[in-house]
């Protein structure tokens, strides 16, 4: 099993808009502070019902996950978590902590439960890339 400092990031593998993100944390995180796990998947299953998580409601999640330090945050606590690790202007997204998290939440759940109109759907799960295997469970 992993160990409890692993920081997980759970993303719908099948979201083209959460894919994009990915794509763009791979890029970003230089340090290789996050790992990914599909929601779709065993891994993920096992992990978050660790976690609290009965295995309808990680089916059923529309929502990021992010497993920091063996504490879970998700929707808008888990993007700036996620920004607060990352170098640059990027960091400085967290402020938007400040911002009530009823009004985060909703803007994020909007385009959650609008993502695959806009963005489209993949048949498949996302499959890293040789160069990209140690950064998946």
């Amino acid at each position: 099993m992993l160990s409890k400092d692993r920081n997980i990031i759970f993303f719908d593998g099948y979201c083209n808009l959460c894919n994009w993100g990915v794509n763009l944390l791979l890029k970003l995180d230089t340090n290789s502070f996050f790992i990914f796990c599909s929601l779709q998947s065993e891994s993920a299953t096992n992990i978050l019902s660790t976690k609290g998580f009965n295995k309808n409601e990680i089916s059923d999640l529309d929502n990021i996950v992010l497993l920091k330090q063996n504490n879970i945050f998700v929707k808008s606590d888990a993007i700036l978590e996620i920004c607060r690790e990352l170098s640059g202007a990027y960091k400085l997204l967290f402020f938007l902590k400040f911002i009530p998290k009823f009004f985060r939440d909703f803007i994020y759940s909007f385009i959650a439960q609008n993502r695959y109109k806009v963005f489209g759907k993949k048949s498949i799960c996302r499959v890293p890339n040789k160069n990209e295997i140690t950064r998946f469970i």
